[in-house]
């Protein structure tokens, strides 16, 4: 169900897109100008639905020489075709309320015109029409295919998957398959596939009078709101062979007698016109202003529906083609064979290549549909992404034969690494299948299932990487392993000192901890009796040490417990990787910190080349924590790594100072600024909103621009 929901919803998003664009923006406009109306009527026209349409023309006839024929818009504007006393012949716009002649006006705007046509028939008239009408059956069926995809995929209950492409596809379906439904049954009756009845007036028997009544005056026009007219057509004269022709939105027709009103002949609809007129009323949303703005954003759903769709599919097109582009060694010591539906896995794959070479691992990414298993290859890992709930990625479909016939003698040692998401019933089924598929050759040196990685979470994949580094003696990559969250292990406390309420604690790392630790990387500690844990940041030490430094919260358990600790203590710890806060390349480099902000930059100054010229502005709150790191600053300023240390304190000075403050009052802020310089920040978030603010009003640039830019770097909390 799923293989065949998914190739029909690709086919037919590929059919309709190019069509589908210029129909949905100009409904989108069509939708919004009835919206604007509906809005324009409630605040500009209240009550106008009381007024009946014999008293209408009555302050008519004190406005107007002739009148031709009246329109009614379902937002209430009144146009009349006529002549108004002392003006021309013309299409007028009149005041609702009292007849009055409020300017010569078009029926429809030019662009309004202009985008109508566009929906309708693309400027190719009756080609156009067609090419329209099948673009709307073709998208409904496109939905319909997308729902049932879902279903399949995702399961029968609505919920929130976290793919943009897939909740907004969830969410517009009901009013998007009503806005294409009813554009498809529009498009039936213009071209007579759906056989409406012929709509003809039935004579009615009527009594002769010589009296002429003026319309004004009529029963039947008293009788009648003029909300409820939507077209009224006057005869050449006044004569009793002569009729007015009153159109009503519900869709009744009547012919009355010139001269005295009497009605002569009357139309009522079928169902099948009561249901096209419902149709009409519905896809046009003329009547209804809530449904025009629902159309607005369903189309605006449509459109980035669109661009998602495509957005996924260039992703996984670039990726199958970079996997081919990366296919071409054979004498590489891994095989890494990738089955990928959307590029995610791929692009894990790719990465983790170019990680493994760092550490002269030669390795060849693979695309699963085209592997041909090679008696050569030593190691192969197949790292195998499930499809929605255990289905194998859609252009992956033979891979089960494909084991069961292979028929030479693989010896080289395999492994899988099974992706999917664990919020699906058959979590990373198709990796499991495939390694139970492998271990059935017989053949293989060793077949291992290192894992099964939620698709979400980067430290699972670490995990298993890993595993695999250890069953096959190969170094672990990088960057790999420190997306991971490693598990709790014991840290000795090598050095504590204090500061008032600041403690800078000096920790050795266990050994399988060495290489995941960075500056700026996350310290996570959990005590007894506490709840949550608390995450600080590191220093990475030129020691070989970590350092965290830590502020003494009142009643704060693990602060409390971090403050007692001694030299020889041990402390359960994990470490987290923050791959978003690390030393950057880019030169110049200011450090700004407040508090405990100052602990990742300790070992990021050590890390500094000699002469690097950066900046460090600090704020404490008494003089006694600014000299906690008195010794290894006055070092850093001897080999050049930091040119100027710009301490301020907040309690004991007068006035009271920031570290903004002095950022603010720098003399070389211009610039260091003029030259791209990288603010690296870390402390608390009032802090950096305060130190953005004064960069915004010294610079003019606004912190959003300086991360795009890169020049912003921060960890703040």
């Amino acid at each position: 169900m799923s293989r065949w929901a998914y190739r029909l919803h690709l086919i037919l998003a590929s059919a309709v897109s190019a069509v589908l664009l210029p129909v949905l923006l100009s409904g989108v406009f069509l939708a919004w100008e009835s919206g604007q109306c509906h809005v324009r009527q409630a605040i500009e026209r209240p009550g106008t639905e009381m007024l009946s349409l014999g008293v209408f023309l009555g302050k008519l006839n004190q406005e107007f020489e002739s009148v031709e024929e009246m329109e009614v818009s379902p937002c209430g504007e009144i146009v009349l075709t006529g002549t108004p006393l002392h003006r021309h012949f013309g299409v007028w716009q009149v005041d609702a309320k009292t007849g009055r002649v409020l300017g010569q006006t078009e029926r429809r705007s030019s662009l309004s015109r202009f985008m109508l046509t566009l929906h309708r028939s693309l400027f190719l008239d009756r080609a156009g029409r067609i090419l329209a009408g099948i673009c709307a059956v073709l998208a409904f069926c496109l939905l319909l295919a997308g729902g049932a995809l879902w279903v399949t995929l995702h399961g029968q209950r609505p919920k929130v998957i976290g793919d943009i492409h897939s909740d907004l596809g969830l969410f517009g379906l009901l009013p998007l398959l009503l806005l294409t439904g009813t554009g498809v049954l529009l498009s039936a009756a213009r071209f007579d596939v759906w056989d409406l009845p012929s709509q003809e007036l039935t004579l009615l028997e009527g009594g002769f009078s010589e009296a002429v009544i003026p319309p004004h005056a009529w029963d039947v026009f008293r009788g009648i709101n003029l909300d409820e007219v939507d077209v009224l057509r006057y005869p050449f004269l006044v004569d009793e062979e002569e009729v007015f022709e009153l159109s009503l939105r519900n869709g009744d027709r009547f012919d009355l007698r010139a001269t005295d009103g009497q009605i002569v002949a009357k139309s009522i609809p079928t169902w099948e016109w009561t249901a096209m007129a419902w149709t009409h009323r519905v896809h046009t949303a003329y009547e209804d202003g809530w449904l025009a703005w629902l159309w607005v954003v369903a189309s605006g759903m449509m459109l980035w529906l669109t661009f998602t769709g495509w957005q996924k599919w260039w992703r996984r097109l670039s990726w199958s083609r970079r996997l081919v582009g990366l296919a071409h060694d054979n004498h590489a010591d891994i095989h890494i064979v990738v089955s990928s539906e959307s590029g995610t896995t791929a692009r894990r794959a790719a990465q983790l290549a170019e990680r493994w070479k760092e550490k002269g691992v030669m390795s060849c990414v693979v695309d699963l549909a085209k592997f041909t298993p090679d008696p050569n290859v030593d190691r192969c890992l197949f790292l195998l992404a499930t499809y929605g709930q255990g289905d194998a990625p859609s252009h992956h479909l033979a891979w089960q034969k494909w084991v069961q016939d292979y028929e030479g003698k693989l010896t080289a040692h395999l492994a899988v690494v099974a992706f999917g998401d664990q919020s699906y019933l058959q979590f990373a089924a198709f990796g499991k299948d495939f390694f139970l598929a492998l271990r059935g050759l017989r053949s293989p040196a060793s077949v291992k299932l290192a894992g099964f990685v939620n698709r979400q979470k980067d430290g699972e994949f670490g995990q298993a990487i890993a595993s695999v580094c250890a069953q096959w003696d190969l170094p672990l990559p990088d960057a790999v392993v420190e997306e991971s969250t490693s598990v709790e292990r014991a840290w000795r406390v090598m050095s504590a000192s204090r500061a008032d309420n600041l403690a800078w604690i000096e920790l050795a790392a266990p050994e399988h901890e060495v290489h995941k630790v960075h500056s700026g990387s996350l310290l996570g500690i959990l005590p007894s009796q506490a709840e949550v844990i608390r995450w600080y940041s590191l220093s990475k030490l030129k020691s070989g040490h970590i350092g965290i430094l830590v502020k003494k919260h009142e009643q704060g358990l693990c602060s409390t417990h971090l403050h007692g600790l001694s030299r020889g203590d041990m402390v359960q710890a994990r470490i987290h990787a923050n791959l978003n806060f690390r030393l950057p390349d880019a030169r110049p480099l200011a450090f700004v910190a407040n508090g405990s902000g100052m602990g990742p930059f300790m070992g990021m100054i050590q890390q500094l080349e000699d002469d690097a010229g950066a900046v460090l502005f600090w704020g404490v709150q008494t003089e006694k924590q600014g000299e906690i790191f008195a010794s290894e600053l006055d070092d850093a300023i001897e080999r050049g790594a930091l040119r100027t240390v710009k301490r301020t304190c907040s309690r004991e000075a007068t006035p009271s100072r920031y570290v903004q403050d002095a950022v603010a009052s720098w003399s070389e802020l211009e610039s260091f600024v003029e030259a791209n310089g990288v603010w690296m920040v870390c402390g608390s978030k009032n802090m950096s909103e305060g130190l953005a603010s004064t960069l915004t009003l010294k610079t003019g640039k606004t912190r959003s621009e300086m991360i795009t830019s890169g020049s912003w770097i921060e960890d703040c909390y």
